[in-house]
């Protein structure tokens, strides 16, 4: 993966077994993704980038399930955000999977 991008990454964060995994699937265009209906199929953190041509359009992250999502997400919420030219790794987004 690219170390400094100009195209934008999204997490999608939510509760366990909620359809985060299935949702970076059809987002990404990427049959890989693991889907289960187990909680746990989805362990650690992953990249999934959509490519046309060639070219990365966006990334987006699946992560495992949060026993406190809210509290995740009010957590990134607080944090100030960075405008992408500045950002080097950072995610751009993040999509709240209840």
């Amino acid at each position: 993966m690219q170390q400094n991008s100009n195209y934008p990454k999204f997490a999608v964060v939510g509760h366990p077994n909620k359809g985060k995994s299935s949702i970076v699937s059809t987002l990404a265009l990427d049959d890989s993704v693991q889907i289960g209906n187990i909680p746990g199929t989805t362990q650690v953190k992953r990249s999934f980038p959509l490519k046309v041509d060639g070219k990365v359009i966006y990334e987006l992250f699946d992560t495992p399930g949060f026993q406190r999502a809210r509290r995740v997400l009010s957590w990134l919420k607080e944090k100030e955000p960075i405008s992408a030219d500045k950002r080097l790794d950072g995610v751009g987004g993040i999509c709240r999977v209840t």
